[in-house]
């Protein structure tokens, strides 16, 4: 398999990759309550009569409703869907300057991957820190509210966890076969 076969693997990956991430980052269907709503990672909408609001609102930040994990998972996920965002416009640059090597060529590279690892890795662990505080932890403490399973966006992001953690592996064997 060649460089550029493997460059547009990781193009497709990596936008595919992207797109979920952010459809998922800014979605309010990360779980459901028991009674008739749904939640985000921004937003909380309680059934169809009293809309939505923003998870920051004095109504849940003034109780302490929202939990110091659910802050730390909404930080990371920024830095996750970012990392990915910046790498997606970084990667036409090393397409371009692929037949050039050189410095540039080294520095780009080695830039991509490493904020691809870093998303993942850092995606990887929100995931893993959302995940098991609802399903194992207090969840009738989030938002006031008692949850009852995570929804479709979580499960995008996911997906997209997959799709960053196999671009970062077909990356890094792409990078390595244009240094050779």
């Amino acid at each position: 398999m060649g460089f550029r076969m493997c460059t547009g693997f990781v193009s497709i990956f990596l936008f595919l990759a992207t797109a979920a991430a952010v459809v998922s980052f800014f979605v309010d269907y990360w779980g459901d309550f028991v009674f008739p709503g749904n939640f985000g990672l921004w937003r909380v909408c309680h059934g169809l009569v009293r809309g939505c609001q923003w998870i920051h609102a004095d109504r849940y930040v003034q109780f302490g409703n929202v939990p110091n994990w659910f802050l730390a998972c909404q930080i990371m996920f920024t830095m996750a869907v970012g990392s990915l965002v910046f790498c997606l416009v970084l990667l036409p640059f090393y397409g371009c300057v692929c037949t050039k090597g050189g410095g540039f060529f080294l520095c780009v590279g080695r830039m991509i991957y490493s904020t691809l690892l870093l998303a993942a890795l850092v995606m990887g662990i929100a995931l893993l820190v959302f995940g098991l505080e609802i399903h194992l932890g207090d969840s009738e403490n989030l938002l006031g509210s008692v949850i009852n399973d995570l929804d479709w966006a979580f499960w995008l992001m996911v997906g997209s966890w997959c799709m960053t953690t196999i671009t970062v592996a077909i990356m890094f064997l792409a990078h390595r076969r244009a240094l050779d």
